[in-house]
């Protein structure tokens, strides 16, 4: 069976909520066409400690892919990202109180300024679109801990020539928020069943 490792973060900033980690918790122990072993795993909102945890993951457990999720309340779709820059910096502190301005995440001489995951992306959004869900491709994953964290694994898998898929998503807020949640003027709430088939279709083919 295809092992798929799925992650979301804990809220961050001012939000009280992430709906990554819905998704996290929903497909935790399933799977879509019984050839999936679907492994949840809900991060810390920190620079640093994600990786440590998904790292540990990788060695013990092999995975064939990673599917990433991150929130993103400025987006309008789902986000495919496809550039990690060796970079942290961002107006919210993590959850330990770091906060760095324009530190490197990889300090080692000669590190790599960015990275670039070795996914088939247009298959992947051409399957997605099959379906109708139009999704946008990025490459500027910010500088915030969802960056880190691509850029970490990437870097992971490239340095060990690791025989594992890996893709990064940014997802708007889902409608299931609507009452819970104020957002600025110009951004939008996606519905949650296109955001869920979404990742289905992500898990299925990766």
């Amino acid at each position: 069976m295809k092992k798929v490792l799925i992650t979301g973060f804990e809220p961050f900033g001012d939000y009280k909520f992430n709906p990554t980690m819905d998704i996290v918790d929903w497909n935790n122990g399933r799977t879509i066409t019984g050839a999936e072993e679907i492994i949840g795993m809900v991060l810390p909102a920190t620079y640093f400690g994600p990786f440590l945890k998904v790292s540990k993951f990788i060695d013990e457990e092999k995975p064939d892919a990673i599917i990433s999720l991150g929130l993103s309340s400025s987006i309008h779709s789902i986000r495919i990202e496809t550039l990690f820059r060796n970079k942290m910096f961002s107006k919210y502190s993590d959850a330990h109180g770091y906060k760095p301005n324009g530190v490197r995440i990889d300090k080692s001489i000669g590190s790599t300024k960015t990275l670039t995951p070795l996914i088939e992306t247009l298959m992947l959004k051409e399957q997605l679109m099959n379906n109708g869900i139009v999704p946008e491709i990025s490459k500027d994953a910010g500088t915030f801990i969802c960056n880190s964290l691509g850029y970490q694994i990437t870097k992971k898998i490239t340095d060990q020539n690791l025989p594992i898929k890996y893709i990064f998503i940014h997802i708007p807020w889902t409608d299931d928020y609507k009452s819970r949640v104020q957002l600025e003027p110009g951004k939008i709430f996606l519905e949650k069943e296109v955001v869920y088939n979404a990742i289905d279709i992500l898990i299925k083919y990766i």
